[in-house]
């Protein structure tokens, strides 16, 4: 992409290959390297191996059935052509309530992403600004053998390329945490809302997708634009 200045991150999580970077870069653009584990996720990551392990008591019952989501509801990922610094720790779970942050369960799978994109362009119909980010999850965890929860729910920036005079933002929220197994079994799901605003030359480009995560590894992007 001609006369576009770009930034490389590298969105990779030690848990699974399946979130390797981007393989190369577009031309000679100049590429930073971005580490979005960061101390919170590889602790969480740390947390969650060693707590099948390191066993627990607990006190009174849990209803497996009563999901909340544990982490953050909504954060930004992109200010003005810039990842945060710290969006390797937002994330977003989906586990019973009263077990904390996800370590007091068992049985999670390596992390996984998918990757997606958007692009718009300019007067002349040139691209201006081209963004890649996956949105990660951790799937299955299960407390006493019961249910499929979520945790490490997440959009990560890997690169952003933009125009001189272009300005890209983006954020994630969570629009609901449901159960969409059995009160005795259940399965998790997190209805996640990934947007993004872009201005340059006086105009304003926004846009949206929408992906429903569920814990028991099903992925589907419900709609984008």
């Amino acid at each position: 992409m001609r006369g576009i200045t770009g930034v490389l991150f590298t969105a990779a999580w030690t848990a699974s290959s399946a979130l390797a970077p981007a393989a190369g870069g577009l031309g000679d653009l100049p590429g930073v390297d971005f580490d979005a584990t960061g101390p919170g996720v590889r602790g969480l990551l740390m947390g969650l191996s060693e707590s099948c392990i390191m066993r627990r008591a607990f006190d009174g019952e849990i209803d497996l059935a009563s999901l909340v989501n544990a982490g953050r509801t909504k954060w930004k990922v992109i200010d003005d052509n810039a990842a945060l610094p710290d969006c390797g720790k937002r994330f977003a779970s989906a586990i019973p309530e009263g077990l904390g942050d996800g370590r007091r369960l068992c049985q999670w799978s390596p992390a996984e992403g998918d990757r997606f994109e958007f692009e718009t362009k300019d007067l002349l119909g040139r691209p201006a600004v081209r963004v890649t980010y996956q949105v990660t999850r951790i799937t299955g965890g299960r407390y006493a053998g019961k249910g499929r929860f979520l945790t490490g729910v997440s959009v990560l920036p890997i690169r952003i390329e933009a125009k001189a005079g272009y300005k890209a933002s983006m954020e994630a929220e969570v629009l609901a945490v449901n159960n969409v197994g059995t009160a005795r079994d259940p399965v998790a799901a997190i209805v996640l809302a990934a947007r993004w605003r872009v201005r340059g030359q006086g105009r304003e480009h926004a846009g949206a997708s929408v992906f429903l995560v569920r814990g028991d590894g099903l992925f589907s992007q419900l709609r984008g634009w």
